[in-house]
């Protein structure tokens, strides 16, 4: 039986003015695609009724051109869920212009944008360690004009508690996949892989963000007043880490590596429901060699970007999960020096999110402009990675 939608087609674009810059895009499914995954995706049993849902994502995921929803019915009353998302070259992303105009072909030339359909298609997500998986995957369709589909599981996100054991299986996880790649090395088949920290240094972070920490008339604006009048050297400190990048990149470059999901943030470590206390992956698309500690970055840093991890406990967390990493790292067998990892971790922090810690695209414009409270707390997130340019007196 061939699956109808129930709702018809879904709309081929629909945008919100969301003031957090949400914006919907979604490409019309047809019903032979449609048909042609459900019968992978569907337990045995005929479809009777499909819908497609667009799904809200941050206009600032340049890869990104669609998320939709599918659920499916069959006869016999199971519900099957599919995710697809639709992937394309920077070219296709509507806020191009944001990227200065001598910049934008290198940004199109060289940004990997395939990368995490090329991870998906490969064996690098099907032999992830005990307790981490990735989604499973349908398909993976090839659109022409740089545009890829990928349809796969849609996993829940269930609501959880980041506590402390939450946070260190997860970085447990993370040692252990590094670890074994930096013993084994990868694959065969590994598909070509984002370029990791330094390419972001050039793409946006020295080009883009540095540039506005250096703007006067920025820390006039009276949310960026207020934040400087909270840390008086905020502004020097992170001048002065600009200087020290360049130094900071060198040293990740000589320390030792292993695959590293590049987005570890616990927004991307999804309840895996299919096994209690497992983790789902999902979004491989900066999957890179790394320096060992470096998906600690994300997974610190995810829920202070978000405003739900305050400044005052990111210590605390931040123990936690080294010491995951480095169990997992045994779990390998890999014996590296735990200064190492934690250079790793560090470097990787002040490089990566001290200048996108302050959320200077929220001072108006097209995402609107954000509470003072949310800037301040995100002035002590930045102030919180500064200060790890202070060495510690111990390691771990």
């Amino acid at each position: 039986m061939l699956p109808r939608p129930s709702r018809g087609p879904a709309p081929r674009s629909v945008r919100s003015s969301a003031s957090l810059g949400a914006l919907l895009v979604s490409d019309p499914l047809s019903v032979q695609d449609v048909a042609r995954v459900l019968t992978i995706a569907a337990p045995p049993g005929d479809i009777v009724d499909w819908d497609a849902t667009p799904e809200a994502y941050p206009v600032m995921t340049p890869t990104t051109e669609s998320l939709t929803r599918l659920s499916a019915t069959t006869t016999d009353g199971l519900e099957v869920r599919v995710f697809v998302k639709t992937i394309h070259s920077f070219r296709h992303w509507p806020m191009i212009e944001m990227i200065p105009p001598e910049q934008r072909e290198a940004a199109i030339t060289r940004f990997p944008w395939r990368t995490e359909a090329l991870v998906y298609g490969s064996s690098l997500v099907r032999d992830l360690p005990d307790g981490l998986r990735a989604p499973r995957v349908y398909a993976i369709d090839d659109l022409g004009d740089d545009r890829v589909r990928i349809w796969m599981e849609d996993v829940p996100a269930a609501t959880v508690v980041w506590d402390d054991d939450r946070y260190a299986a997860a970085a447990r996880a993370l040692g252990r996949l590094a670890g074994r790649t930096h013993r084994d090395g990868l694959p065969e088949d590994a598909p070509p892989l984002y370029a990791g920290l330094r390419m972001l240094w050039s793409m946006r972070i020295s080009s883009q963000l540095v540039s506005t920490v250096r703007d006067e008339a920025i820390w006039r604006h009276p949310l960026m007043a207020a934040t400087a009048e909270a840390d008086p050297g905020l502004r020097e400190d992170l001048l002065a880490l600009a200087a020290e990048a360049p130094a900071i990149l060198d040293q990740l470059d000589r320390l030792p590596h292993g695959l590293c999901h590049g987005d570890a943030c616990p927004q991307n470590l999804l309840p895996d429901p299919d096994r209690d206390g497992g983790l789902v992956a999902i979004d491989w698309g900066f999957t890179a060699m790394a320096p060992l500690g470096a998906d600690l970055v994300q997974l610190l840093a995810g829920r202070a970007d978000s405003g739900e991890l305050e400044a005052a406990d990111m210590p605390h967390t931040e123990q936690i999960i080294f010491a995951g990493f480095l169990a997992g790292l045994a779990d390998e067998d890999v014996a590296v020096d735990p200064a190492a990892v934690w250079a790793a971790f560090t470097g990787g922090l002040l490089v990566a999110k001290a200048f996108a810690a302050l959320p200077v695209e929220r001072l108006g414009g097209h995402f609107g402009e954000a509470a003072p409270e949310f800037f301040l707390q995100r002035a002590r997130y930045a102030r919180f990675i500064l200060d790890h340019r202070r060495p510690p007196s111990t390691v771990g």
